[in-house]
């Protein structure tokens, strides 16, 4: 409680919490910057995976 309270005198948080807000902001954005890295990596192996199963079936097509 004694925390509520010295906000209300102040008006804002103090500067501890603010700076201990702004790093779990920034973890929370590298951890979602790592997820998008790790789904867009997932998707482009699947296409490089299939683009190169294509072109073997095809070339196995042209030379059958």
């Amino acid at each position: 409680m004694p925390l509520d309270i010295e906000r209300t005198r102040t008006g804002k948080p103090s500067l501890v919490r603010r700076g201990i807000a702004l790093v779990v902001i920034v973890a929370a954005g590298l951890l979602a910057l790592h997820f998008i890295v790790g789904i867009l990596t997932l998707v482009l192996t699947v296409v490089v995976v299939l683009a190169a199963l294509g072109a073997v079936l095809w070339a196995a097509n042209q030379l059958l």
